[in-house]
């Protein structure tokens, strides 16, 4: 069972969503605007740093950990908003692995050595339409195009590999169960705030420009 997905936000200083209020008096209209447009920016921005922060933590490159966020943006009628990383785990093979005699070895996090997974191996599997089909290394099939590259192992029966196929691929941890460790996720939590409020008053001096 995948662990739950992280879900961050933050809030608009009321201050400063009081000041937007006084200053466009009669026009919520563009209060909400200068509010959607700031906390579209500040996800993107909230994204950025937790991408680089979980990628001091463990081996695998910023724009893999990247594919694994989504966010709910905000619209007009609805401003709330959340930045999401998924909860599902992570492909071994997208962490630094490295083919050996005795199977692969792999370095999850960065402070920590490596281990060797026995028997593990490294292959490209074809891939159909939404599906992955796990088939022999080598052996022929008709893909969508290109493939997905995994850290597999043969089933265990008794002790021994008990045949050729099926396959398994073997998996690290969510990009979630990473970011929820305190020492990435509060350099976010702690900049995601000011990042928003920066982001507003921004907006706000451009909408109130306008009106001069």
């Amino acid at each position: 069972m995948s662990p739950p997905s992280q879900y961050l936000g933050a809030r608009i200083d009321q201050e400063s969503l009081a000041e937007a209020r006084r200053l466009l008096r009669g026009m919520d209209s563009l209060v909400e605007r200068v509010t959607i447009r700031a906390i579209k920016k500040t996800l993107k921005s909230v994204g950025a740093a937790a991408a680089r922060e979980i990628a001091k933590e463990v081996n695998v490159r910023i724009g893999e950990v990247k594919k694994t966020f989504s966010y709910v943006v905000p619209r007009p009628g609805d401003v709330s908003a959340a930045f999401v990383a998924s909860g599902k785990s992570m492909p071994l093979a997208a962490f630094s692995v490295r083919k050996t005699k005795a199977g692969v070895s792999v370095q999850v996090k960065r402070q920590s050595g490596r281990k060797q997974v026995k028997h593990a191996f490294m292959a490209t599997m074809p891939i159909y339409g939404k599906g992955m089909v796990v088939v022999q290394a080598g052996e022929a099939g008709r893909g969508s195009g290109g493939g997905h590259v995994g850290v597999f192992w043969r089933r265990e029966q008794g002790g021994k590999r008990a045949g050729r196929l099926p396959l398994h691929e073997l998996y690290g941890p969510s990009i979630a169960d990473i970011l929820s460790n305190d020492n990435v996720l509060e350099p976010v939590l702690s900049s995601s705030g000011e990042i928003l409020d920066k982001n507003f008053a921004h907006e706000l001096a451009f909408e109130v420009s306008r009106l001069k």
